[in-house]
């Protein structure tokens, strides 16, 4: 019976986990997207935001302080989606 146990919580405990990681690639996302919505008024869909790459987004913005919250965000999409 322990057993059982053990194994039911550390399969919680890893779901839990994906769940976390999950919702903070989305969120990149969303940042991303209202992002470059607020700055240049493009609707963005969500598959055009995982295949975008930094040299896309060094075209889109002039601003160094978005540029770089904008190249911070892909890099973060591209690292949680592996």
């Amino acid at each position: 019976m322990g057993l059982i146990l053990v194994v039911q919580y550390e399969t919680v405990k890893y779901t839990t986990g994906r769940l976390h990681i999950s919702k903070t690639g989305k969120s990149h996302i969303l940042s991303l997207q209202s992002m470059i919505n607020r700055h240049l008024g493009l609707k963005v869909s969500n598959n055009k935001i995982k295949r975008l790459e930094v040299k896309d987004i060094e075209v889109m913005f002039d601003s160094a302080d978005l540029l770089f919250m904008a190249s911070n965000n892909i890099l973060a999409i591209k690292f949680l989606s592996v």
